[in-house]
């Protein structure tokens, strides 16, 4: 009796003071719970259940409660409350962005799970973990866990946990960059929710849909997808917070935006804030997701003020969080924003940082990308090889030891050579398995290669138009032909991984075809003032890896800009030849070579000391090569660099 009134007069604390700073008398009667005379599992679940629905950011008593209840826990012995109690841990840290913590108390819960056979929870902690994981770009170990989540699910025949499982998937792969992948798994959780008439598992397999046909540039259908997941929220209001609708006004805005239509985006992010401030549960990515959207807006209705002031506060919170996905975005739009302003020092300075961002990190990510699928893909194909040259030993002693007693008995053989002909057929059908599932993963592996600098292309490419349209409103020759040597730079890059995907070899380009196609392009770009220079290439076929192509096809960029600016002045016929060939020393030789007027080009050269000048002799260190100059008959610049083993074919 004594503790049911106990009980009772929690119950009623708690729910006089919900949504209020946690007071001292409730404090005190939640400590008293864990000494009063209950039954431990009743108590433990009644603790659980009360503590968890106090908000961890009011302050750090949730924290301390939590703790007790696991020191409690360990002091009956109990793995599985054990394990509840670290999970409830797991989820206050989550909540306050603490990602690292949480990460260390889901795991530790996973395992008392595990220990004590609560199938039920292992799969809830399998799913988390598989959202924190992808949150932290860890997306290696969030599929494990939720193919860990998937195994459970099938073995306990839970169609719903089977969705949910793969909706996390299809998550995870959409962050990872597997878009495509993402897809069918998406598709396969809707119809499981729906049969099951589960809302909220159908909204959340929806949202994955609607981003992969986002991602797919599918816009129609992405925009239908988030309309019938705004649909849900009006109809079931009571079962969905506020936080989720503004997130879900706030995705369909964006791709209003994406698709032209402006004014229904402005209408989504209005709506989207005005939820988001009703909301008791403040969180900053969503907000900084809101603020992203209208600075676009503002930009596009040239209201360069309003949007430079949201640009900057979503710059601010991206490096807070030390985030990169939309800070390249944003230092180019601010960029332009004060461009379009005439404040021309604020938009070098952020067309600078874009560089930075946008160009080195971007390029050194993709590069540990790539170097990681190589890795793996080796690793695999190692792993085959010795399987099966383990396979082909077994056999080889099998056949040695029936030789030896052959002279004998002639049954023993009979028996030894018909166990060999069935081992080798076993081992042939295992050899058949692990080649179909090297080349399948070999595919893969191949198809994420080219998206990778597929991806590349697409957004160096961008940048590319973006300057183009920039430059049209600039009237000032100056800053216009800065603007067009920079777009120049950034075609530059884009070709060497349009050349990366398009051909066979997806580690190396072909350099012949890559000085063509750049130097035509180069020459097109100034129009008229080069329609009577011509471009030569006299070498034969040389391949470089992509962190030696981009340094070397900048270095090109910038000569052959600057023999069109300088060696053929008045629409002076010439040419401008380009090799690369490999000398006897084993070094590489790069020549870039005009025959216009070498005195001219020189003294102008010497006179600026400009920013071109500098990346040429910051390229050539990057390459650790010796630059040579000669002037005997035009221009020509001679770059001796060491070749990489892996690069030069």
């Amino acid at each position: 009796m004594k503790g049911l009134i106990l009980f009772l007069s929690i119950v009623l604390v708690v729910n006089l003071s919900a949504q209020e700073p946690i007071s001292t008398e409730k404090i005190f009667k939640l400590e008293m719970l864990l000494e009063g005379d209950l039954p431990d599992s009743i108590k433990m679940d009644l603790y659980i259940s009360e503590i968890k629905e106090i908000d961890p950011w009011i302050s750090h008593v949730p924290f301390q409660l939590a703790e007790k209840g696991l020191a409690y826990s360990k002091s009956i012995g109990d793995q599985l409350f054990i394990g509840k109690m670290q999970k409830m841990l797991g989820l206050f840290y989550d909540k306050v962005s603490n990602i690292d913590t949480a990460i260390i108390f889901y795991e530790q819960a996973l395992v008392n799970f595990e220990n004590s056979n609560d199938i039920h929870h292992e799969i809830e902690c399998h799913l988390t973990l598989g959202e924190i994981y992808a949150v932290s770009d860890n997306f290696e170990k969030s599929l494990n866990h939720c193919y860990s989540a998937l195994e459970l699910s099938k073995g306990r025949n839970d169609e719903e946990g089977i969705g949910r499982a793969y909706t996390r998937i299809g998550r995870t792969m959409i962050n990872s960059g597997g878009i495509g992948e993402a897809l069918p798994f998406a598709i396969k959780a809707r119809d499981i929710f729906l049969k099951f008439d589960n809302i909220n598992g159908f909204q959340q397999a929806l949202r994955v849909i609607s981003d992969c046909h986002y991602l797919l540039d599918d816009y129609k259908k992405s925009i239908k997808v988030s309309n019938e997941i705004i649909a849900i929220n009006e109809n079931d209001s009571l079962n969905t917070d506020l936080m989720t609708k503004s997130e879900d006004y706030e995705i369909r805005g964006s791709i209003h935006s994406a698709f032209g239509q402006f004014a229904l985006a402005a209408k989504d992010y209005k709506k989207a804030r005005e939820i988001y401030i009703l909301s008791s549960t403040p969180d900053t990515q969503n907000l900084n997701a809101i603020n992203w959207g209208e600075a676009i807006l503002f930009f596009n209705k040239k209201e360069y003020n309003k949007a430079i002031k949201l640009f900057k506060k979503v710059l601010k919170v991206e490096n807070e969080a030390n985030r990169t996905n939309r800070s390249h975005f944003v230092t180019e739009s601010l960029s332009q924003a004060y461009a379009e302003l005439s404040q021309y020092d604020s938009a070098y300075h952020y067309i600078m940082l874009h560089k930075m961002i946008s160009v080195v990190q971007k390029k050194h990510e993709t590069g540990m990308q790539m170097e990681e699928l190589k890795t793996k893909y080796e690793t695999e194909k190692k792993e085959a090889t010795i399987y099966a040259q383990e396979e082909e030993l077994t056999q080889q002693k099998i056949i040695q030891w029936s030789i030896f007693g052959f002279a004998g008995i002639l049954g023993l053989l009979f028996f030894q050579s018909f166990r060999n002909s069935k081992l080798r057929k076993i081992a042939n059908e295992k050899l058949r398995e692990v080649n179909v599932k090297l080349e399948s993963k070999n595919s893969e592996n191949e198809l994420l290669l080219k998206e990778i600098h597929h991806r590349v292309k697409n957004n160096l490419q961008t940048i590319s138009s973006l300057l183009s349209l920039q430059s049209e409103s600039i009237s000032d020759k100056s800053a216009f032909d800065a603007v067009q040597e920079s777009k120049n730079r950034v075609t530059s890059m884009a070709l060497i991984h349009q050349k990366l995907y398009q051909g066979e070899n997806l580690a190396a380009i072909e350099m012949r075809d890559y000085f063509e196609t750049i130097g035509k392009a180069i020459i097109d770009s100034f129009g008229e003032k080069a329609e009577n220079i011509s471009l030569k290439v006299e070498m034969k076929d040389v391949e470089l890896d992509v962190d030696t192509a981009v340094p070397v096809g900048l270095i090109t960029n910038e000569l052959i800009t600057n023999s069109l600016k300088h060696a053929f002045p008045n629409k002076q016929k010439g040419q401008i030849l380009i090799t690369l060939e490999q000398e006897e020393n084993g070094l590489l030789k790069l020549t870039i070579a005009d025959n216009g007027q070498s005195t001219n080009n020189e003294s102008v050269v010497k006179k600026e000391k400009g920013f071109g000048t500098l990346l040429i002799q910051l390229l050539t260190t990057q390459l650790g090569g010796k630059l040579d100059k000669s002037n005997e008959t035009g221009t020509s610049t001679m770059i001796q660099f060491s070749p990489q083993n892996k690069s030069v074919a």
